[in-house]
């Protein structure tokens, strides 16, 4: 007997999982079906108040919303009290709108009727819950001084305190305002309504202002939909985002209540038919086209069959401009130090990082933004090496007209001033409201959805930086940028996309991206046939889903036939390496003479959670006999989802993987290149996003004060990056 029960032991614990699980489930039922109707009333304000969860406390931009509040000014902190304070209003009338439809307004024949009477006040009483939450995870995660968020846990006490005084004293001032003035009490007096009444008679007895609250929820919401289409960026600076998010979440309660309204008076399924229509919309004026310039259409080579092969390209080849570099360091003595860029991915940290580190290196090393060749870039470390470009051209251009010497302590700082803004506020108020249309058709009204919005965001920040000088080279064409060929040498960019239906790198560059070097990867222009703004040229390398959409390449001349769409480099490899091994290589035998130049390679990463560098490029050439190291993983509540999660999961992290290779390999290659005994050895260096002291900047286009100063001390001479800034120094020097 006894060896039967140990022998039936192995089974009771899955017995006893399985019999628990069906206790709690059948618990969990019996305690929730008779909320159910009641929740389901009342889902618009349901699913807003998940949707505000999921962006406060699951999407990192949430945080950093929250964090810039820190330092917004005095308006945005009021604007996003008011805008709370509406969020809340309208859970807490739509609610009761809703549930007045639904259960009558005879509170004595409710049931449940206390879930019923407080669930509108709940919901508002919630939205203030969730965000005094995320200002206060926000203070306790992120930062040392939690008094820096006082002023905005303030506000939402401010709006919280106002909420909850006009849902408590509202009867009252109603009772009085019905004594004295009866006529106008009617006007906010719901007649009796029955369960079972017709809802469109139901509809009738609202009371007046319910009827007038719904036409000017749809009023505000289209007028919304102007704003965010028209003037994104100046909706966001006169808002700020945190405003523009929790004052979006309030208006869609009260579309959303109206559609499910809608769709019980006239028993149709309102909101999947809005759905339908807005899909359908889609398909008859197009998707995201990428904006290109019709004044810069490549000639036509009547010489050459018809197709992107029949244009005339403008743009100089490698070679030729490797030749313009070559005679612009003719007079210095060697060896000359080549070097190359390339700048991970990251949304605005990167941009950040990539502008505060390549900044400070050229104004600690004379004549350093001659020495760089080529920066080969994704993503935010695109919208980074481009501003940064940029600036360098701009003090070029501002030192000539004032006959003073070039000061690239100028640049940086300009550069810097023109990423100091929040980005995520037009992107924002585009998707929110712009977006419920599709985005052709917002264009022939004469509004763009969240692409046009970043690119306008990232011009208006360069007019906002510049005092509103005439020359903005982010508005202008991307090939104007460097100017003629006797122009002062600028880097070459190489900027990386990805292409959504091959899966290839597709390039942006002031040179033909051909084959080789550039192994299986398109030539942007190449599939444009003309030229495309700076700002669009940046931003195709930066279109991460969902906050950026993908972009609809167009050959010119054809807007019918599309050549794919583009999506973020860093599907495809997010630290910039492939290209930037492809483009040294090539570079390097353009130049010859290997005896003459020092090759130094310069990665810069921008995701915190990768290892601090090691600075021993000998080890990359030689096997360690060893393995890769194992590493465990600990088993958590969504391991029980794995078989769903499994494939995302697996792809994002190959996308990762794939990039941190990608950069083993670059090292590899300048480290263990052959060369002659008489030519200087290649240095490769890693300047990486460490020692932030658990701060994590958040993945977006939005970045507050802190993590700002914290990624400026990754160059202290006391930092994680120290060893690896003193053997470019050392490279530098020789």
């Amino acid at each position: 007997m006894i060896e039967h029960l140990e022998g039936a032991a192995p089974l009771l614990e899955p017995v006893a999982l399985v019999v628990a699980t069906v206790l709690l489930v059948w618990a969990a039922v019996r305690l929730v079906r008779p909320l159910v109707p009641i929740l389901l009333a009342t889902r618009a304000s349901l699913l807003t108040l998940l949707a505000g969860f999921l962006l406060l406390f699951v999407a990192g931009q949430g945080r950093e919303v929250v964090d810039a509040l820190s330092a917004a000014p005095s308006v945005h902190l009021l604007w996003f009290g008011l805008a709370l304070f509406y969020w809340a209003i309208q859970c807490w009338h739509w609610s009761r709108v809703e549930l007045y439809l639904a259960f009558g307004s005879d509170r004595a024949a409710w049931a449940p009727r206390a879930a019923i009477a407080w669930l509108p006040r709940l919901y508002g009483l919630a939205v203030h819950l969730l965000a005094l939450a995320a200002v206060a995870w926000a203070a306790l995660r992120t930062r040392p001084e939690p008094v820096d968020l006082v002023g905005p846990a303030a506000v939402v006490a401010g709006s919280l305190a106002l909420f909850l005084a006009f849902v408590l004293f509202r009867l009252h001032a109603f009772a009085r305002l019905e004594r004295r003035r009866p006529a106008l009490a009617a006007f906010f007096t719901t007649l009796p309504i029955g369960k079972d009444e017709p809802l469109d008679e139901a509809f009738l007895a609202l009371a007046p202002f319910s009827r007038l609250v719904l036409l000017g929820s749809l009023l505000f919401f289209a007028w919304n939909v102007v704003q965010g289409g028209l003037w994104p960026v100046e909706t966001a600076a006169f808002y700020g985002s945190a405003a523009i998010a929790f004052g979006a979440l309030g208006s869609w309660v009260a579309l959303l209540s109206i559609l499910a309204l809608l769709a019980r008076l006239l028993r149709f399924p309102m909101i999947a038919a809005a759905i339908a229509v807005r899909a359908a919309l889609a398909l008859v004026y197009g998707e995201h086209p990428v904006r290109t310039d019709p004044a810069t259409d490549w000639p036509r080579d009547p010489a050459a069959p018809d197709g992107p092969g029949a244009r005339i390209d403008p743009r100089p080849s490698l070679a030729e401009e490797v030749a313009r570099w070559r005679e612009s360091v003719a007079g210095e003595p060697g060896p000359v130090p080549v070097v190359f860029v390339a700048s991970a991915g990251g949304g605005l940290r990167a941009a950040w990082w990539t502008v505060t580190a390549l900044g400070r290196l050229i104004e600690r090393h004379q004549g350093l933004e001659r020495k760089i060749v080529a920066i080969s870039a994704v993503s935010g470390g695109a919208l980074g090496a481009t501003v940064l470009v940029a600036a360098l051209a701009r003090e070029e251009r501002r030192a000539l007209a004032e006959g003073r010497a070039f000061d690239p302590r100028e640049a940086t700082r300009f550069a810097r001033d023109v990423l100091d803004e929040d980005f995520l506020a037009p992107v924002l108020a585009a998707m929110l409201y712009t977006e419920a249309l599709p985005p052709a058709l917002a264009e022939r009204l004469g509004m763009g959805g969240r692409a046009a919005a970043l690119e306008n965001a990232w011009s208006a920040a360069w007019d906002r930086a510049s005092g509103g000088e005439a020359w903005n080279p982010l508005a202008r064409p991307f090939l104007e940028l460097r100017g003629g060929p006797r122009a002062p040498w600028l880097p070459l960019l190489f900027l990386n996309a990805t292409h959504e239906e091959r899966g290839r790198r597709v390039i942006a560059s002031p040179v033909p991206i051909t084959q080789p070097p550039f192994l299986d990867a398109f030539d942007l222009h190449h599939l444009l046939v003309r030229d495309l703004w700076t700002t669009t040229a940046i931003h195709n390398s930066a279109r991460f889903s969902f906050v950026s959409p993908a972009g609809l390449l167009r050959e010119q001349g054809d807007p019918n036939r599309a050549r794919g769409h583009v999506l973020d480099g860093g599907y495809f490899e997010n630290f910039g390496a492939v290209t930037a091994a492809e483009a040294a290589a090539a570079i390097l035998e353009l130049l010859g003479e290997p005896s003459r130049w020092r090759p130094i390679v310069l990665q810069i990463s921008s995701d915190p959670s990768l290892p601090d560098p090691q600075p021993a490029a000998e080890a990359a050439c030689a096997s360690t006999g060893a393995p890769l190291p194992a590493e465990g993983f600990e088993r958590s509540l969504a391991s029980a989802l794995n078989e769903l999660v499994a494939p995302f999961k697996g792809v994002l992290a190959t996308r990762e993987a794939r990039g941190v290779h990608a950069v083993a390999e670059l090292e590899r290659r300048v480290a263990c290149a052959p060369r002659p005994l008489s030519a200087p050895r290649p240095v490769f260096v890693h300047l990486a996003m460490c020692g932030l002291g658990g701060r994590e900047p958040a993945l977006g286009w939005a970045l507050d004060r802190r993590s700002r100063e914290a990624i400026d001390r990754l160059l202290d001479p006391d930092g994680c990056n120290a060893q690896e800034l003193a053997i470019l120094a050392e490279a530098l020097q020789r």
